[in-house]
């Protein structure tokens, strides 16, 4: 605060001489007219030397103007007690006083120490604090109104504020031409490179110079001077849309209405970090003050714009290209949440690295630009730190807010949370083509914007509807995917109680129709050829693909609970970070298995590992490094283990020699819960199921 003040010209001006005594008690430099003394007075330090004043030394205003040389100030000794709350009365009246100057924020500190200090010396002394309050009034009743002191401006005062800009190296057009003439060399090095850029730094650099130029001389300048809180807004609003917009459009996987969702989070989490520095750390007053408010939120949505671009496109590429590993995590009972929250801390720690590396770089290797730019302003190098320190720790807590609330909103597009399942086709990549600047972006949208406009505009005169088709929008005739049924080859039900019930059930993405029904002890194989939606229909059976008709009765419960129940096992290799026992551990963390005794489980797996020839030290073995057959019989070993009371199995023994699949064949035909298996094999649908379906083009269907 202090330091900000005595910078001020108005203080170099003798007419404002008695403000110099708030500043003597604040410990800062005051003018000449100080007298070298020593005392118990108030006190300040000029040239290493202690000076002190008494109050006596607030004359008048017209007292002073009056006399040629300033007076010096009687030296008193001041009553013990009463110190502080004089030092805090007088630092409320020079805030007070050039409040316009700095924005309020000195007036609301100074207004809150004078209450302390004042009511523990009314508490003390009532008749002190008294006498104090009257001579405050007095005091403040012989000085200029506000409008008087800003109008007039003394000799003294212009030459003081001349003094205080040429301390500041001012820049001018030359200044910037010969700055501009280091980027010869870039382009030199463009060309010589063969880099093809000489056109780009030329519309580059010219466009910085000249927005820059805009931004403040037409609309920061304004904006300064107006303080008008709703083009505050309007303006923050823009700024907000644009951030969104570049945001999004870095990224390589996208979905309908990811913009929106960057515009809400930035919204809500820089927002509440913008306002939280304005009202708890700057303390303006008003909170709105444009001269803080814009700058701070400037710098802020700059950075939360890189850390959100990585941290969501981290989340959508690796939910996307990683959709098996989300999969295997829903089959095996997780939630949405539990199931997303790898990804989740990968994509959180993605946008935070950037910022946390400047951090801890930061004045060791690199000087950051608001510090810089504060230096050359003329602010102290402390004061330029502390600002800078304060607008890393906005932009940290802005970039962690806002990109938890996008990955929020981007998990609820990606994932289906009521059913606890993938979005099928929710993500999509986004096309090669080359990204659109932003600033042309947004003229374009203004033209399309006004285009529209005048075309409703017209139709509204001429009394009807203006919806312009495109004449080559005709609905074209699309093949057909073939239909399917199932037929039984062969088969003897089970006659133990009835688990799953399948009605009329018709499967997404095909055009198959099933009705059947698992039994306890059940074992059911089911073969069909390549396409006819054989693993669509064990994963609808398992709800992790929605069924588009029909119903599935049995297992009431969330879905993370009756996948605990209803266990699906693909034929892929899992391609999850760490071992089988890893992925066992976190299997077992998860809500819908903590049921299960651990050390059971691991026996189990130990258990089957052994009896199908697998070495039990490759269980704690990294995925990778398993052969295709041992990652199939460690998966089917979890699962197993995990005692569903209905597995289904998508080609269990595809990547398994003829002596191991006998193996676990015989372990399968133990299972005593309901058994549907997916096979190419006629042989293994004879040996493992006493029901044997076929999946076959229905009579008719389109090829």
């Amino acid at each position: 605060m202090v330091e900000r003040i005595t910078d001020h010209p108005l203080l170099h001006d003798e007419r404002l001489v008695s403000l110099g005594l708030a500043y003597a008690t604040s410990g800062v430099d005051i003018h000449a007219w100080a007298r070298d003394r020593g005392g118990g007075a108030p006190s300040a330090r000029k040239n290493g030397r202690r000076v002190s004043f008494n109050d006596k030394s607030l004359v008048s205003v017209r007292e002073i103007e009056a006399r040629e040389e300033p007076p010096e100030p009687e030296i008193k000794a001041i009553p013990k007690g009463t110190s502080k709350v004089r030092h805090s009365a007088l630092s409320l009246f020079v805030a007070d006083r050039i409040d316009a100057s700095l924005g309020g924020s000195e007036r609301a500190a100074a207004t809150k120490r004078l209450a302390k200090e004042f009511a523990l010396l009314r508490r003390k002394d009532k008749a002190a604090a008294d006498a104090l309050a009257a001579r405050a009034k007095a005091l403040n009743d012989a000085l200029p109104s506000d409008g008087q002191l800003k109008g007039r401006t003394t000799a003294s005062t212009m030459v003081a504020a001349q003094k205080h800009q040429a301390a500041i190296q001012q820049l001018g057009v030359t200044h910037l031409f010969a700055c501009a003439l280091l980027l010869i060399f870039v382009i030199a090095a463009s060309h010589a490179l063969r880099l093809d850029l000489a056109g780009r730094i030329v519309v580059s650099a010219s466009r910085c110079a000249v927005q820059l130029l805009i931004l403040c001389a037409f609309v920061l300048e304004p904006l300064f001077g107006r303080n008008d809180p709703r083009l505050i807004v309007a303006y923050l609003s823009l700024i907000v849309a644009l951030a969104a917009k570049e945001a999004s459009s870095r990224l390589k996987y996208g979905y309908a209405g990811l913009r929106l969702h960057f515009a809400a989070a930035f919204a809500c989490g820089a927002g509440t970090v913008i306002l939280y520095a304005a009202v708890f750390v700057l303390a303006l007053s008003p909170p709105w003050d444009a001269k803080y408010v814009v700058p701070v939120s400037g710098m802020v949505v700059g950075n939360v714009l890189t850390a959100t671009a990585l941290g969501c496109g981290a989340f959508l590429t690796d939910v996307a290209e990683r959709a098996d590993v989300v999969e295997l995590a829903l089959a095996r009972g997780a939630t949405w949440r539990e199931a997303a929250l790898p990804s989740l801390r990968s994509a959180t720690t993605a946008a935070l690295t950037p910022t946390l590396n400047s951090m801890a770089v930061m004045g060791l290797v690199m000087m950051p630009g608001m510090m810089t730019g504060q230096m050359l302003g003329g602010q102290p190098p402390v004061v330029a730190g502390c600002y800078q320190v304060m607008i890393m720790y906005l932009v940290c807590a802005a970039s962690c807010l806002t990109t938890l609330v996008l990955l929020g909103l981007a998990s609820t597009a990606a994932f289906d949370t009521a059913r606890h399942a993938l979005r099928r086709g929710a993500l999509a990549p986004r096309p090669p083509a080359q990204r659109r600047d932003i600033l042309v972006s947004f003229l374009l949208f203004l033209r399309d914007a006004a285009v529209r406009s005048v075309a409703l505009l017209r139709a509204s005169f001429a009394g009807r509807a203006y919806a312009p088709i495109a004449d080559d929008v005709v609905a074209k005739d699309e093949p057909q995917p073939r239909a399917y049924a199932v037929s039984v080859v062969r088969g003897t039900a089970s006659t133990g109680e009835v688990l799953l019930k399948a009605e009329n059930v018709v499967v997404a993405l095909t055009n198959l129709t099933c009705s059947l029904e698992l039994r306890r002890g059940g074992r059911t194989a089911l073969t069909g050829e390549t396409g006819a939606g054989k693993t669509q229909l064990l994963k609808t059976l398992a709800k992790l693909v929605p069924a588009t008709g029909g119903r599935l009765a049995g297992f009431d419960g969330p879905p993370p609970a009756y996948r605990a129940r209803v266990a699906f096992v693909s034929q892929d290799r899992p391609t999850v970070a760490g071992s089988p026992r890893d992925h066992l551990d976190q299997v077992l963390a998860f809500g819908a298995q903590r049921h299960r005794d651990p050390v059971q489980v691991r026996s189990s797996i130990e258990s089957y590992a052994e009896s199908w020839r697998l070495p039990t030290e490759k269980l704690g073995a990294p995925w990778a490094s398993l052969s295709g057959g041992e990652a199939q019989r460690a998966n089917l070993a979890i699962a197993l283990a995990l005692a569903p009371d209905v597995l289904l199995l998508d080609e269990p023994t595809s990547a398994c020699d003829a002596a191991t699949t006998a193996l676990v064949e015989a372990s399968l035909s133990a299972f005593p819960g309901a058994l549907v298996v997916v096979t190419h094999s006629q042989e293994q649908a004879r040996r493992l199921g006493s029901v044997h379906l076929h999946l076959s083009a229905v009579d008719g269907g389109e090829a």
